[in-house]
């Protein structure tokens, strides 16, 4: 078995390619669907309540 001591280093450059990043959306289409998340997951809450059987909560 060989064993070497390091006794310096010298940068080679970038071991990948630098990628562009990904453009950017703009914040009303990002705001759109977060409402139409936001409007599914209270319907899907309401099912499941009426489901459970507490319509007064609904």
């Amino acid at each position: 078995m060989q064993v070497r001591r390091i006794t310096g280093y010298k940068r080679i450059g970038w071991l990948v390619s630098k990628t562009a990043p990904a453009p950017g959306s703009s914040p009303n289409i990002d705001r759109r669907k977060i409402e139409a998340r936001l409007a599914a997951a209270v319907a899907e809450v309401q099912r499941l309540r009426k489901q459970l059987g507490n319509p007064d909560n609904a």
